[in-house]
């Protein structure tokens, strides 16, 4: 049986590698897209929403197009993705790796086999392959 330090190390340094993989950022969405005109860009998003990457007044690219323009929850999706910038992501699973670091750096944290701290931080990757119900928050 896999145990709680290890299986979160492994979750999160995989969440940082997929994040270092993706296209680089800053990713930005604009629903009022004021910055983005041009016949390449109009004829690359096809009046879809979309999460461009490169600085907003430098724009690269699109990251994904996620539905129709003006579309409520095409509109939703690309504010979460953009949220979710790689930069941001890798920065997020720095400061979880550390904080796993200070609970010891073998198999098992030195405050015990799965600590209160593991266990609350855990949770948010519950629906990842490998969790167990034993580790939930007590």
């Amino acid at each position: 049986m896999t145990d709680l330090l290890s299986w979160l190390r492994a979750t999160i340094e995989a969440d940082s590698a997929t994040a270092g993989a993706a296209t680089p950022g800053p990713w930005s969405y604009d629903p009022v897209r004021e910055w983005y005109d041009g016949e390449d860009f109009v004829t690359m998003t096809n009046g879809q929403e979309f999460v461009g990457f490169g600085d907003p007044s430098a724009f690269r690219g699109a990251v994904c197009i996620t539905g129709d323009a003006g579309d409520g929850p095409s509109m939703r999706d690309a504010v979460h993705i953009a949220r979710h910038d790689p930069r941001d992501v890798m920065a997020r699973c720095a400061a979880e790796l550390r904080l796993l670091a200070e609970h010891g750096h073998g198999e098992i944290c030195d405050r015990g086999p799965a600590c209160d701290v593991l266990r609350l931080l855990a949770y948010g990757y519950r629906h990842r392959p490998g969790w167990l119900p034993e580790w939930a928050p007590r």
